[in-house]
């Protein structure tokens, strides 16, 4: 017998067993054995592989991109109808770079991501022509003068067209008005707003959930203070899919004036 999750990635089908959890968790998975469709209904199911066995593997968006973040902002995107076909973009907090992936697989012209960490780029994009990574970078501080001259030298221009934030452990609001400065007039910002780290001290369960009501209400307070700090607020809509730990995220999509 063999949990299907492990049977997956080791036949090829899935590049980790996580993507393989996912689309299972999705509903995405079923088993064909003598003109019979089964469908798998948890990673840990057992089966017992038999010759002439088959899977029908329905397509996921979840598992297009090298992150869930990228699936989060496809869906984002396809809400609002906003192309991002021939644009620079500034992806703040790259991480492993599904933001960059949705992006560039959706036309982007080029992408410069910024990061504090470093190393944790997904494999295959860390040969891509189109992406720039700059590492050990600190957000909540405007980019150096030398880090300006790299980006200018990759795209004969310091501003950009759009900028996307994934940032975690940290309030969207240090990162925002530092990095706005490279945003062109006109240009869109896109955040993922992300209430466990907004709404400070005392207002997590244990497991460190916010309540969808406390969510809305920093979600709104938040957008209240970057319309007062002069960006014209264009849309927020919840992210189709949760945050790991269970919470509700949102996007805000803002222009700068």
């Amino acid at each position: 017998m063999n949990r299907v999750d492990k049977l997956l990635f080791d036949q090829g089908h899935f590049e980790s067993r996580k993507k393989a959890q996912v689309a299972i968790e999705n509903k995405r998975v079923w088993h064909l054995r003598n003109s019979k469709q089964i469908l798998i209904e948890k990673p840990s199911q057992q089966i017992e592989w038999q010759d002439g066995d088959s899977w029908k593997i329905l397509p996921d968006a979840e598992l297009k991109y090298v992150s869930r973040a990228g699936a989060k902002l496809h869906a984002a995107l396809e809400t609002w109808g906003f192309s991002v076909e021939g644009l620079t973009v500034l992806d703040v907090g790259l991480s492993t770079g599904g933001f960059s992936d949705c992006l560039l697989q959706k036309g982007a012209k080029f992408i410069v991501g910024i990061d504090v960490g470093q190393g944790q780029l997904h494999p295959r994009l860390k040969s891509e022509s189109k992406l720039l990574s700059l590492e050990k970078i600190n957000a909540k501080n405007p980019l150096s003068l030398e880090s300006q001259e790299i980006i200018f030298a990759k795209m004969k221009t310091q501003q950009f067209d759009l900028m996307v934030f994934d940032v975690s452990f940290i309030s969207v609001l240090q990162v925002l008005q530092a990095q706005a400065l490279l945003l062109k007039t006109g240009g869109v910002a896109i955040i993922l707003f992300k209430p466990q780290f907004e709404v400070g001290r005392g207002h997590h369960s244990k497991k460190g959930l916010v309540s969808d009501e406390e969510g809305l209400r920093v979600l709104q307070k938040t957008v209240t203070t970057i319309a007062e700090a002069g960006w014209d607020i264009q849309s927020t809509t919840p992210s189709v899919i949760r945050g790991e730990d269970g919470n509700q995220e949102y996007f805000i999509k803002i222009q700068k004036p």
